[in-house]
């Protein structure tokens, strides 16, 4: 090693996978939350599907789709943050 450079440190990660399942849960909590405000004032039955309602682009069944999609990743994230990474490998 010549001068002025840093000895590298064995097992340090600039991300820990708990880190990355904190970051998952909460993006899908953020998204979730979203979508279920747009979900709850959006028309439902008869009305939304005559005039095909829409919201940034997506009906409402599309909201729905977006909302169990994140639903599933913050259920996954949130059970491997607090499992032991022993366990799952």
């Amino acid at each position: 090693m010549s001068a002025g450079e840093q000895p590298a440190r064995a097992g340090v990660r600039i991300l820990s996978l708990r880190a990355l399942a904190s970051v998952l849960a909460a993006i899908g909590f953020a998204v979730m939350l979203v979508s279920g405000l747009v979900l709850f004032f959006a028309p439902s039955g008869r009305i939304s599907r005559l005039d095909e309602w829409n919201f940034g682009g997506l009906l409402r069944h599309d909201w729905m789709a977006v909302h169990l999609g994140f639903a599933f990743l913050f259920i996954a994230a949130g059970a491997f943050h607090i499992s032991k990474p022993s366990d799952l490998i």
